[in-house]
């Protein structure tokens, strides 16, 4: 996988470099800013092998707004639709994480209870469907608030 160094890792590296120009080459796969939301997503979907279609059906967002993300014609993505995305490749937390860092919005706090509903779903490899049961159950809002204000 792309993000196997550590940030400890990639520290150690920067440090011990000559200057960090080299740094910036050597290690740019795996720092932030160095891939965009489109190809990031096309990473997992051949690393998992999973069909795009499938993700965008699984997903219950509009097709083409998923085709823009896709493509990346869309570059300002909300935090609930990366969640959504993420829930249909069924990606882990870190995988999670780093979609929401690519996707330019604030990753996961488990300080935030909606937030720690949600990182508990992914961990325990739960559907988007048993995490929206378990948010509504708790009085969250859905994933999907967005998608039924159209």
């Amino acid at each position: 996988m792309m993000w196997e160094k550590s940030t400890e890792e990639l520290a150690k590296e920067l440090f011990r470099s000559k200057d960090v120009a080299s740094y910036l080459k050597e290690e740019k796969k795996y720092l932030v800013g160095s891939m965009t939301l489109a190809e990031y997503i096309k990473s997992l979907l051949e690393e998992k092998k999973l069909d795009s279609v499938e993700v965008r059906k699984s997903s219950g967002i509009d097709k083409t707004y998923v085709y823009e993300i896709f493509t990346g014609k869309k570059k300002n993505v909300s935090r609930d639709k990366l969640l959504l995305l993420a829930f249909a490749m069924g990606l882990n937390l870190e995988e999670t994480q780093r979609l929401l860092q690519i996707g330019g919005r604030c990753q996961l706090y488990s300080r935030d209870q909606r937030d720690a509903v949600i990182m508990f779903c992914i961990y325990h490899g739960n559907t988007v469907l048993q995490t929206e049961e378990r948010l509504g159950e708790m009085g969250f809002d859905s994933l999907f608030e967005d998608e039924r204000q159209k």
